[in-house]
């Protein structure tokens, strides 16, 4: 464009319909050929004289025998610009694809496979340059998660969602109430490519989502099972420093807790195991209740984990003992609430199992 600019702008041009010439010092006019034009026309003598000096500064030798020329003196020039190598088999770039990927802090899965590509023949390290560049960009739109494709959890899995959730939190044996139910629910959920596919568990976006459903769930059955214990103690005396009547049974204070987090069709029963938790979580809300005026504070199911942690430890996790305990805490429930439980049932707590399917 510089070039065509001089052109545009020298006053030498050929006069139209004249044939285009290219003028050269000493020498005959060279007629160019038809697809010249008028701006092609060029008088050498009228550009300022170059010297070898001015164009080669570092390179070469000036040809003797062209020094006293009107024009430019020849130049004899050796320029190290080689044409790209391409590297031959056996040899690779593994140096370079190391250095690359450090620079563009490639994970490991990327990293992987740019240095299985410089092991490939025939490469220049502008190849390895380019899929470097490539690998890098594909790994940063792995992480870009549109608005208006933001991922919706199928109608499906939300039920399965809700069921089970029900199900992980209403079972007597689960060893701790806040992380743990999220925990067994995933993993229930993982090991079912029916419910959710490999490409939603290795979409992080989406399982993030799902993640924070999970955690809603228990939060709402948690809080639903806080307010029902809280509700069965009826009024607390200040004064006293204890709750009064009236009182809900703890076997009743169970089935409306089932109907509370698992809805009024959910079919599990109040079984003596399960009366036997619920009895624990009323215990513990009535020692929490005590510190602060008779409702237990925010920690109350911090509490709970870390109390059934203790009667695990103090039994050495041995299963008859831990049912005993239960035993003893639904027995004594029984006395101060007046619960009407049959003997026979306080007795088949130890050897009565209930385990829920969700493993």
């Amino acid at each position: 464009m510089a070039l065509q600019s001089f052109l545009d702008s020298s006053p030498i041009r050929a006069p139209p319909h004249t044939p285009t010439l290219l003028r050269i010092p000493g020498e005959d006019p060279i007629h160019l050929n038809t697809h010249g034009t008028p701006h092609m026309v060029l008088d050498l003598r009228s550009f300022p004289q170059i010297t070898p000096e001015t164009v080669f500064p570092d390179h070469g030798e000036v040809s003797p025998s062209h020094t006293n020329s009107t024009c430019a003196a020849t130049k004899t020039v050796s320029t190290p610009t080689p044409a790209a190598r391409k590297h031959a088999a056996g040899e690779d770039f593994t140096q370079r694809a190391a250095t690359e990927s450090r620079k563009l802090k490639l994970n490991v899965e990327h990293d992987q496979e740019l240095q299985e590509i410089a092991k490939t023949g025939g490469l220049r390290s502008f190849d390895i340059w380019m899929a470097g560049q490539m690998l890098a960009i594909r790994e940063r739109m792995d992480v870009i998660q549109p608005a208006d494709t933001k991922f919706e959890v199928p109608a499906a899995l939300t039920s399965v969602i809700e069921d089970v959730s029900v199900k992980v939190f209403l079972d007597p044996t689960l060893s701790a109430y806040l992380n743990r139910p999220n925990e067994r629910l995933l993993t229930y959920l993982k090991a079912r490519l029916s419910i959710l596919s490999k490409a939603v568990k290795g979409h992080k976006p989406a399982m993030k989502i799902i993640t924070t459903k999970i955690s809603s769930r228990f939060t709402h059955h948690r809080n639903d099972t806080k307010d029902m214990i809280a509700s069965s103690l009826g009024k607390y005396d200040k004064d006293a420093e204890a709750f009064t009547e009236p009182f809900v049974a703890v076997i009743e204070l169970t089935r409306k807790i089932i109907v509370a987090v698992g809805g009024k069709s959910c079919d599990l029963v109040a079984s003596v195991p399960l009366v036997a938790r619920i009895a624990f979580l009323q215990q513990v809300y009535v020692h929490e209740s005590a510190k602060n005026g008779g409702k237990a504070g925010t920690d109350f199911w911090k509490c709970v984990d870390e109390s059934l942690k203790t009667i695990r430890e103090a039994k050495k996790d041995d299963t008859a003992k831990i049912s005993a305990v239960f035993a003893k805490i639904l027995n004594n429930d029984q006395e101060v609430y007046d619960d009407q439980l049959s003997p026979e049932d306080i007795d088949s707590l130890v050897t009565i199992a209930h385990t829920v399917n969700v493993d």
